[in-house]
């Protein structure tokens, strides 16, 4: 019950598949991108992401209004003698007048489960704001070192394409 006496709306979490969910794209561009000055949609940025089926998007309405989101996609981590299972969880976002309520925080517990569920080893959490999810249990980690490069061969030069400003100008916008 809210302090005032009235009763508190609930929030509904629903997992979501990307392809149904042109609601929930915009609800991330207007938080990540219009919000920001860009003017590409993450759908067109991250295309792979929204349409393959190893992603999956949590998602928190009170009535028909949505308010939260997040989304997940699986991957695998192959070590020298083991490949491991994990999701990386990022796009968090809660609409500015709903925030401090603990609804990204549902969101995260929904897409734990959905993650174990999956068989996923392990989550990877992508966020700005390190200290909320702190809060919640999750642990800062190292993100210095993604991997290593090796040359094949020094008589077989690698050739890298640079790519040239004028051939990719959507990263400007």
């Amino acid at each position: 019950m809210h302090s005032l006496g009235m009763v508190a709306a609930r929030l509904h979490v629903s997992l979501l598949e990307p392809a149904a969910l042109p609601d929930v794209i915009a609800f991330f561009d207007n938080e990540f991108i219009l919000s920001r000055g860009r003017k590409i949609s993450l759908a067109q940025r991250f295309s792979d992401t929204f349409s393959s089926g190893d992603c999956f998007i949590a998602a928190g309405k009170l009535e028909d209004r949505l308010v939260s989101a997040l989304a997940v996609r699986a991957f695998t981590w192959v070590d020298s003698d083991r490949e491991w299972h994990g999701a990386m969880i990022g796009l968090v976002c809660t609409k500015p007048q709903y925030r401090g309520r603990g609804y990204a925080a549902e969101l995260l517990t929904a897409a734990e489960g959905r993650r174990r569920a999956l068989g996923h080893d392990f989550a990877v959490l992508w966020a700005a704001n390190h200290a909320i999810y702190q809060g919640l249990g999750w642990i800062a980690a190292d993100r210095g070192i993604l991997g290593t490069f090796r040359i094949p061969s020094r008589d077989a030069p690698l050739e890298l394409p640079v790519a040239q400003e004028a051939s990719v100008p959507e990263i400007h916008d």
